[in-house]
């Protein structure tokens, strides 16, 4: 748990305007639709920890994870890092809304992953448009990158109105350097 909360995404990270959420708001979550990501109950995680930013409407966080050995975290990112992360996510999104409103998917797909110089990376994008009667209409644009180096997985998650925050591209590298200097420590 120590080596896990030492890699997440800290407060001085984020931009200014942007305050610690204990709701969990920008934590990257895993969806779950029909078969994805299956079952991964037989992988060990040994370590784990989250962290959550928010400016009251834009959320970013991040997510740990150290499995039991780099087997058993490649198996985990073998069935959860793939295309079916970004529909599911997109059905998702479009589920979890207030009555009245309209959820348009607009893009649910791979992204180009950032250099990261982790052992494996991946990105992904879910852009959705809300129409709500009464209320301005929006996009929403959640990234998500998964990196793995070792035993340990990092997961970014960078959630915006409007627009794209390219900000996911320089925090996915700095978790990868904290997964490392981590995975170093006793």
């Amino acid at each position: 748990m120590r080596r896990a909360s030492k890699a997440v995404l800290r407060q001085s990270d984020v931009i200014s305007t942007f305050k610690a959420n204990r709701g969990g708001r920008g934590e990257p979550r895993i969806p779950v639709c029909g078969d994805y990501p299956g079952d991964r109950s037989k992988t060990t995680i040994t370590g784990k920890a989250a962290s959550s930013y928010t400016d009251g409407f834009n959320a970013m966080g991040s997510k740990v994870l150290f499995f039991k050995s780099q087997l058993q975290a490649q198996s985990y990112w073998n069935m959860t890092v793939r295309p079916d992360f970004a529909t599911c996510n997109a059905a998702a999104l479009a589920q979890n809304v207030k009555a009245g409103v309209t959820a348009t998917t607009v893009q649910a797909g791979t992204i180009a992953p950032p250099a990261t110089g982790a052992d494996a990376t991946a990105a992904y994008r879910t852009a959705m448009h809300y129409d709500w009667p009464g209320h301005p209409s929006y996009d929403w644009y959640e990234t998500t990158v998964f990196v793995k180096s070792g035993r340990a997985l990092a997961i970014v998650h960078v959630a915006y109105a409007n627009q794209v925050c390219e900000c996911y591209v320089g925090i996915a590298r700095l978790l990868t350097q904290r997964l490392r200097a981590a995975a170093r420590t006793n």
